[in-house]
């Protein structure tokens, strides 16, 4: 900021007719609607829709901390008639961390259509998830979510203020015990949401690549000391549950 042409400097005082020159950085939202050439691979595309995967790691929409490199920003330049729509006709999103399809409408009829759809509740989703912690039986939690009072950054129950949500919870196998770091799970067990999503997935593969050192070990012993093995743990699993 220069005034009367020299550097201003702090908490000083204007007088009346002294000329003001502020030369401010553009703000960094001014990139949330910038087309990037950033990669999805796409499921399906007609001229009304698109669905496509998205990777985890890629956030969905612009916001604070994220003004570009987002889904948005590869949609625009996959898709350019997509800057005439409201928010390029993102119609739901994923957490960053997590995959899944997306749908996106192309149109404003099919982004209207697809919104009502979605408030009736006649679009249906579907996660599979790892389990951290344990799910001791199917069912449902019926509790409304919203921005989770001690961090803004999350989604949490909440007593005022949230959307109605219901999670069906289906338990399809056991590898290890465990509950997804979900908002509806934290809800259950605020233990299950503690670190970070690329430290609960890294997490995960270490688990896993444990778990198939176990199998390996168990295939290579008798049948009669297998199942020995396999009894004493499913006892010992039985008297945690």
């Amino acid at each position: 900021m220069l005034v009367n042409g020299e550097t201003a400097l702090g908490k000083q005082k204007m007088y009346g007719g002294e000329q003001i020159l502020l030369d401010a950085p553009p703000p960094p939202e001014i990139s949330a609607f910038t087309a990037e050439d950033i990669p999805f691979p796409v499921v399906y595309e007609d001229e009304h829709l698109l669905v496509i995967d998205k990777p985890a790691g890629l956030v969905v929409h612009p916001a604070a901390g994220n003004w570009s490199g987002t889904l948005l920003n590869g949609l625009l330049h996959y898709c350019p008639s997509l800057t005439q729509l409201p928010r390029a006709v993102i119609v739901h999103r994923l957490d960053k961390d997590t995959s899944g399809l997306m749908v996106v409408a192309k149109t404003q009829l099919a982004q209207t259509d697809l919104v009502r759809q979605l408030q009736a509740r006649t679009v249906k989703r579907h996660y599979r998830a790892v389990a951290d912690g344990l799910v001791r039986q199917s069912g449902a939690i019926d509790a409304a979510i919203g921005r989770d009072p001690r961090n803004r950054l999350k989604m949490a129950v909440v007593n005022f203020g949230g959307k109605p949500a219901v999670t069906h919870v289906e338990v399809v196998e056991r590898l290890l015990a465990g509950q997804p770091a979900t908002a509806h799970w934290g809800y259950l067990d605020p233990s299950a949401v503690d670190g970070t999503d690329a430290q609960k997935i890294e997490a995960f593969r270490q688990t896993m690549l444990a778990l198939k050192r176990r199998l390996d070990l168990l295939i290579s012993l008798p049948p009669e000391k297998l199942e020995k093995t396999l009894l004493q743990r499913t006892a010992r699993d039985l008297s945690k549950a």
